[in-house]
């Protein structure tokens, strides 16, 4: 349908037609159409061939798909990255459905981009189309009703419990009106540079963070060298975000359990592996808060009570590497229990790492450039007036009270091409019900006019036990403690 029919039915565009292109063969040569549909298509839609980041291409039978993918010079490393029809099926009469819904989902993974559909048909004809998906969509596509949005003054605590699957409770229903009355006022201004909404944390009086105790600075035995900028900042991508380059995995949910710095942690390790390897991964969060110890009490006393990146990586290298979740699954959503760990000689080890490092504290400019250069970091934040969150660029945070007490993934930085904001792309651990799927866009300084806060309670952070005031930078702190793991490896 149209662009315009379907903000009519308030349905979210996933991702536009660019172009298609058809073309045909002698019957006798049936299954090749698509050598020759493909360049018809993207010549029609404008597209630099260069930017098509990902080819479904029809494998009808092996030997037509190979013939296909020679003829055009694909790179492989782009054609049918989930498997193509001999590995998934070919459903009869939907090849064309199942060829689209696994293209958009695996660009929507990838934070958005351009596509090619192709299939042959049995005459001897071939069919291509380009597809462009801007954004992270792919949770409109998991969670259907279950996302954040932006209420009317219509919208009521019965329609909240439809769109969210919740049961009613008067105590829920109190807070639910309180946070709706916030977010359409904060709405109304339109100098804004964010917008709050409604979400599953809506009826709550917190989202889960990971942080319960008290601390001074970790110890670091596996600290690799510092980091050292080899870059001015004047040289640097004006905008990064690493899920165009396929090596973040989907965001996943915490739930109840305090344990962000492990899905912080299990998530930027799967992005350095797959840098390192090209191969993505889903690691196990499970295996850090059952097995990795915190006796300093580190940012909490480990498990679902928290804990902190460094004490993560230390455990992976003693442990010998990371377990696939399939085969280590999450069982801590609600919180109450951390689960058994296994003997390390037990562990279904996948990959690993041999060490990590820890940038300067409050060094915007290195933030930066480890960023663009190196991969997603793990950051520590304030995220404790996150909850309500629905999109654009979040200068909540108060630099006079602020309190550590949060795990994410820095995975990209930009600029908003609406308001011209410069910020932070945050990969959260709250599923992508939150904000914008799943990410938040924090506001980012220049890095010589960072501002610095104050967090009195380091015990919610990043301390050990007999922390002192610390003094974070960036909008929730976000430069203040950063780190990133190095040595990735297969078992």
């Amino acid at each position: 349908m149209s662009v315009e029919k379907a903000k009519k039915l308030g349905v979210p565009v996933l991702a536009t037609i660019e172009g298609v292109g058809s073309a045909g063969v002698p019957p006798q040569l049936m299954g090749i159409g698509p050598a020759l549909a493909i360049p018809k298509a993207i010549a029609n839609s404008g597209v630099n061939p260069n930017s098509i980041a990902l080819y479904e291409l029809n494998e009808a039978f092996a030997s037509q798909a190979l013939y296909c993918i020679k003829e055009l010079g694909l790179d492989m490393d782009k054609v049918n990255v989930n498997g193509g029809a001999i590995a998934l099926g070919h459903p009869l009469g939907a090849t064309g459905a199942r060829l689209v819904v696994t293209l958009v989902s695996e660009l929507g993974r990838r934070g958005g981009g351009n596509g090619v559909v192709s299939m042959c048909v049995g005459t001897g004809m071939g069919m291509a189309m380009v597809l462009r998906m801007k954004g992270l969509f792919l949770a409109s596509l998991l969670t259907a009703a279950t996302h954040a949005l932006v209420p009317t003054a219509e919208y009521n605590y019965e329609q909240y419990l439809n769109d969210f699957n919740k049961e009613a409770c008067p105590r829920a229903e109190k807070l639910f009106s309180q946070r709706l009355s916030e977010a359409l006022e904060f709405n109304s201004n339109p100098q804004r540079s964010y917008t709050k909404g409604i979400n599953e944390f809506s009826d709550q009086v917190a989202p889960p963070l990971g942080r319960k105790t008290s601390g001074e600075v970790a110890s670091q035995k596996n600290l690799a060298s510092s980091f050292k900028r080899s870059i001015e900042i004047e040289e640097l991508p004006t905008s990064v975000d690493w899920r165009t380059a396929g090596v973040v995995t989907p965001v996943k949910n915490q739930g109840q359990c305090g344990s962000c710095w492990a899905f912080a942690t299990t998530a930027t390790v799967e992005s350095h592996i797959a840098l390192e390897t090209g191969l993505l991964f889903s690691l196990s969060p499970q295996q850090l808060v059952a097995c990795a110890p915190n006796t300093d009490h580190c940012g909490g006393v480990g498990g679902c009570m928290g804990s902190i990146p460094e004490l993560a990586y230390d455990y992976l290298i003693g442990a010998g590497g990371y377990a696939e979740e399939w085969s280590f699954p999450y069982i801590s959503y609600n919180g109450a229990t951390n689960g058994t760990c296994p003997a390390t000689e037990d562990l279904q080890v996948k990959a690993g790492i041999s060490g990590y490092i820890k940038l300067e504290e409050n060094n915007a400019a290195d933030v930066m450039a480890a960023l663009a250069t190196v991969g997603p970091l793990a950051v520590n934040v304030d995220a404790s007036n996150w909850h309500n969150y629905e999109s654009g660029v979040y200068d909540g945070c108060s630099y006079e009270e602020m309190d550590i007490d949060h795990v994410v993934v820095l995975v990209g930085y930009g600029v908003d091409e609406e308001t011209k904001t410069p910020y932070w792309l945050i990969r959260n651990s709250w599923s992508p019900t939150f904000g914008e799927a799943g990410y938040i866009r924090l506001l980012r300084e220049a890095p010589e006019d960072t501002k610095c806060g104050v967090d009195t309670s380091p015990q919610d952070g990043t301390g050990c036990d007999g922390a002192a005031t610390q003094y974070p930078c960036g909008q929730c702190g976000v430069v203040f403690d950063v780190s990133y793991p190095t040595g990735a490896f297969l078992a």
